[in-house]
């Protein structure tokens, strides 16, 4: 993992190895981390896709409820056009091209599946990878 020193007072602070000089201080300093995937797969077992699936059934309720559906046994566990385009408020063809990277059987409907893997993959992957997904949008 590759630790950025971070704290409040400039850029080049950010940029650069804390001091450690005799008499100066610094206050609290927060390490940004690439994630590892490697060694960080237990966060994402036990925390983060159990999250991103709490999250997938919230949007899909929200679908459900904006279909003016009523009976909740009824739930259709997948999350539409409209909920996922408002959930993540980008603007138009970002939004768009979005769902369509999200939407992998082309129906206008994203599955939990797809929801938490490319959330996953979006938030705790490389850089290259980030950038690679963003171009292929």
């Amino acid at each position: 993992m590759t630790a950025v020193p971070y704290n409040n007072t400039n850029l080049a602070q950010h940029l650069s190895p804390p001091s450690h000089k005799q008499g100066t201080t610094q206050g609290p300093q927060i390490l940004i981390e690439d994630f590892d995937e490697v060694n960080d797969a237990k966060f994402i077992k036990e925390y983060l896709e159990p999250y991103l699936s709490d999250l997938y059934k919230d949007l899909a309720l929200r679908s459900f409820v904006s279909a003016g559906a009523t009976n909740v046994s009824l739930v259709n566990k997948r999350v539409d056009r409209v909920t996922f385009t408002q959930y993540c408020n980008l603007p138009g063809l970002i939004g768009e091209r979005l769902l369509k990277l999200f939407d992998t059987n082309n129906d206008g409907q994203i599955t939990e599946k797809s929801f938490v893997g490319h959330m996953t993959q979006i938030f705790v992957s490389n850089l290259e990878t980030r950038m690679r997904i963003t171009f292929n949008m």
